[in-house]
């Protein structure tokens, strides 16, 4: 995952963090991890850090380290007025994914909850040299004006859905609350126990977790 801090000034890159990602393997940090855990990206993010670069580049990276680190989208949002991302083509689909659709997961959700997404541009594998295996995106996002916060209920109905995306929400969430909490969240949702958690956008989930008191 290559990560371009804007200056604020304007669209000049501050910075930038060139890595690969499998996206499978994102999707999966965005489902499983916990907070503390060290996604492989930030060790060789810190194995990138140029000798002489000035202090708003240091900050800046270690920033991007505790977020990476916490997988904290909302302190992601409060650090950031822009970002832009070079990430794989598939990675981007799953950003950019709507409900229902196959590439929607727990990374589409966390990340919609802090900023808004949009694509822009495809970079070409032929770019490169050696050329990988794989087509790049950039994406851009912006923090949102009114975000949803991210409570421990919240990321509890996240990663239970997407943890167990074939079930319902009665059986993916049923480790998460006692059924008649669940019900009430579910309600406040506005969908039943009876749909997949792939349905629900961050909103939803945000209203669930809300009725769930936390």
């Amino acid at each position: 995952v290559g990560l371009v801090g804007m200056d604020g000034a304007s669209d000049r890159p501050s910075d930038v963090l060139p890595e690969a990602m499998d996206h499978d393997a994102v999707e999966e940090v965005a489902v499983g991890a916990q907070p503390g855990d060290e996604a492989p990206v930030v060790a060789k993010a810190r194995r990138h850090r140029a000798e002489g670069v000035d202090g708003e580049v240091g900050i800046l990276k270690e920033r991007c380290g505790r977020i990476i680190q916490s997988h904290d989208f909302a302190l992601a949002a409060e650090s950031f007025d822009r970002c832009v991302f070079m990430v794989q083509r598939e990675v981007a689909n799953r950003l950019l994914a709507s409900p229902s659709s196959k590439e929607y997961g727990a990374l589409t959700v966390f990340t919609r909850a802090a900023f808004d997404i949009d694509r822009v541009g495809a970079v070409s594998r032929q770019s490169f040299f050696p050329a990988p295996t794989v087509d790049s995106t950039l994406v851009r996002l912006t923090p949102k004006r009114e975000r949803i916060s991210e409570t421990p209920a919240f990321r509890a109905l996240v990663r239970a859905a997407f943890g167990q995306r074939r079930k319902t929400l009665r059986n993916a969430w049923s480790l998460v609350a006692p059924r008649d909490c669940l019900e009430r969240a579910a309600l406040a949702a506005g969908v039943t126990l009876d749909v997949r958690g792939e349905t629900l956008n961050a909103e939803q989930f945000a209203l669930a977790a809300k009725a769930m008191g936390s």
